[in-house]
């Protein structure tokens, strides 16, 4: 081989992981983030640092983007904390929280530089704030206990100094006062964690929290709740949901996915409807949904390493498969709903 060969290969080499891709003994790297400028048709690994570094190889569990500015984009990933973007995903940036699995992140709807997080470091589950747009994050809350986890944060939309929370010991937090002090107002079963909470937009007093055993109700911020799982259970399995999201305009429009497949309710969970989707629900492999913001018949989902997606209301689907990772996170652009993200675990 020539020298002028093996210094091609050389550069060649060096500038694959970049791109993903691996050289030689390098497996490929297919982590990190995906972007959609087409609605879901075609996407784009964006993991860019600079020219030497990306997080092509990190596992990253959740994306959200700032409904204000949509060029700031924070990721919470599984082992290594957050990362920020301020130029939609174009190149990302480091964080002062450079450890610990992040379940969820949230921004304060009326001040983007105020952000919340929930998950767990050091294998204690923590809730964790920014003032100054992702760069640097305080600790605000702490479980006494090891192997714990927060999974889930909820801003208040109406009053955003009210916080929700949950925890797998089965407790419901709420603060007050922007995440300074908390309180357990329900603790569920020890062994029921409390995965998820959507808060409606109609009334912001009116919750639905999903835990692992059970779907909730409640109607004046958390302080007493009703079981509604036997609402679903006529269609199949109410444990196991994954995750729940409200549409922002057809405000009393819910969507869950589980175990139980992908439902809707249009009554703000009175009654629940099957929509059908392609695959055979599975709990370890369907993990997120999303919806557009100003289409409720366009609805998104992650399942294993696919995406799909409906544009009028699951009658028909479209699946796109562009990479070997399972898919994580999902979110679309408030501001242009062609836009969306998603996030992939490494070496899954």
């Amino acid at each position: 081989m020539t020298r002028h060969k093996i210094i091609l290969i050389s550069l060649l080499c060096a500038s694959l992981p970049l791109l993903g891709l691996g050289c030689g003994n390098n497996e490929p790297r297919d982590a990190g983030v995906y972007k959609s400028t087409d609605g879901g048709e075609t996407w784009e690994q964006k993991v860019k640092i600079d020219d030497k570094h990306d997080i092509s190889g990190l596992s990253v569990n959740e994306v959200v983007i700032d409904g204000n500015d949509s060029n700031n984009v924070i990721i919470g990933t599984r082992e290594n904390g957050i990362y920020r973007s301020s130029d939609g995903g174009e190149t990302w940036q480091e964080t002062s929280l450079q450890a610990g699995a992040i379940y969820a992140l949230e921004f304060n709807p009326n001040d983007s530089s105020v952000i919340y997080a929930a998950g767990s470091v050091d294998e204690i589950g923590q809730i964790y704030k920014s003032s100054d747009g992702g760069s640097n994050w305080e600790e605000v809350y702490a479980e006494t206990s090891d192997d714990t986890i927060v999974n889930d944060v909820t801003v208040d939309w109406y009053d955003p100094r009210t916080l929700y929370a949950g925890t797998s010991f089965g407790a419901l937090l709420k603060s007050k006062d922007s995440g300074r002090s908390w309180v357990a107002i329900r603790w569920f079963e020890e062994d029921e964690w409390v995965e998820k909470i959507a808060v409606s937009y109609q009334d912001s007093r009116q919750l639905i929290i999903v835990s692992s055993d059970s779907l909730y109700q409640s109607n004046d911020g958390g302080e007493t709740v009703t079981d509604i799982g036997d609402r679903i259970e006529p269609i199949g399995e109410k444990s196991y949901i994954l995750d729940i999201v409200v549409h922002p305009q057809e405000e009393k429009y819910v969507y869950l996915i589980g175990q139980v497949g992908l439902l809707t309710s249009q009554d703000w969970g009175q009654t629940w409807q099957k929509i059908n989707i392609l695959s055979s629900p599975n709990m370890h492999t369907v993990t997120n949904v999303a919806v557009d913001p100003k289409d409720a018949q366009k609805i998104y989902f992650t399942f294993d390493s696919n995406l799909y997606k409906t544009s009028d209301g699951g009658e028909n689907w479209s699946v796109k498969q562009f990479t070997t990772g399972k898919l994580r996170g999902l979110v679309v652009d408030p501001s242009d709903t062609s836009v969306l993200y998603t996030t992939v675990l490494a070496g899954q």
